[in-house]
Order: structure tokens, then C-alpha cells, then sequence
């Protein structure tokens, strides 16, 4: 009986983090591209943001990302990451939050990270990928890699962009 609570409080968990789910990866190559021509219109501002955290633990198996515009949200988010007691304090008058997740991988050396992001038409995210270069089996164990940033409020729909970059086995 303990196992099913236990089961549905993680799917009604994970159903409210969906709630505030604002992109998911498509697996469809033409989607970025067209997110990124609909951003050309006007021209692009960088938007400066602060690294709140990072890390290889989450429980977030799939690639995906999120927009946190609460203190409630925020909470949620933090139970899903590998950090202990409570998240950092944010102004969401002011700030949102958004939460990179790379999802399951098999080895060490996958990682996940916001490279910029630049308002235009929309609030365009480029989340760089980083692979492992070749197999990197001397140090195989499971990751779920994330960022987490926090930036201003803006009154711009949101896209993202997903670039890749190829690193070296970690030693």
C-alpha cells in the first residue's frame, strides 16, 4: 500500500511540474530552425543570467526544460535535483527561473548548460549539450545532467535552441 502512494505522489509531482512545463525538445530538426528565423525579425539583445545550479543527479529521465514563475514552483523543481534543503530565494516579481534537464545517460561526461540567451520576437534559450568524446566505459555510471539559471521577467514567448558540443572523458 505504501509503494502505490509512493507511486502516485511522484506521478501527481512530476504531472505539476508538467503544468509548468514551456518546451520540450522536438524531435523534428526543421523546429529549431524555425524558431530561430522567426527570432531574426528584429535584432537579438543578450540577457544576462545568474547559474543558480548544476549538477549530474536528477530524477528527470528525459530531455526537457522548464519555466518556474513561483515560489511553489521552485520547490517542486528542487525535489527533482540532487541538492539538499531549500532552493535559493528569487524575486518572481522581477526574475523567472528556467531549469535545463539532459535527461538519462548511460556514462559519465554527458552534460547539460545555457550557453546565452537574447531577446528579440521571443526569449530565445541556446542550451548547448555536451557528449562525451568516443565511449568513455572506463567510468560507466547512469547521469541525468541539469542547469538551472535565473534571468528578468520578460513579456516574450519562449523557444529554445539546442546546439551540441563533443568534450573530452573526464579522468
Amino acid at each position: 500500500m505504501r509503494n502505490i502512494f509512493t507511486v502516485v505522489g511522484t506521478i501527481l509531482l512530476v504531472a505539476g511540474i508538467a503544468l509548468i512545463f514551456f518546451f520540450i525538445q522536438n524531435k523534428n530538426a526543421g523546429s529549431d530552425a524555425s524558431l530561430t528565423q522567426a527570432g531574426s525579425a528584429s535584432a537579438a539583445v543578450a540577457v544576462p543570467f545568474e547559474r543558480i545550479a548544476n549538477g549530474v543527479r536528477s530524477t528527470v529521465k528525459e530531455r526537457v526544460n522548464y519555466a518556474i514563475s513561483s515560489s511553489g514552483q521552485m520547490a517542486e523543481l528542487w525535489t527533482l535535483l540532487d541538492k539538499s534543503g531549500v532552493p535559493p530565494a528569487i524575486d518572481f516579481n522581477r526574475q523567472m527561473v528556467i531549469a535545463v534537464f539532459a535527461g538519462e545517460k548511460p556514462a559519465v561526461g554527458y552534460g547539460i548548460s545555457v550557453s546565452k540567451v537574447t531577446d528579440a520576437d521571443q526569449r530565445l534559450v541556446t542550451v548547448t549539450l555536451q557528449n562525451p568524446e568516443g565511449t568513455c566505459t572506463s567510468k560507466s555510471s547512469n547521469t541525468a545532467p541539469y542547469e538551472i539559471i535565473v534571468v528578468p521577467i520578460a513579456p516574450l514567448p519562449l523557444a529554445h535552441q539546442d546546439t551540441s558540443a563533443t568534450v573530452a572523458c573526464p579522468k
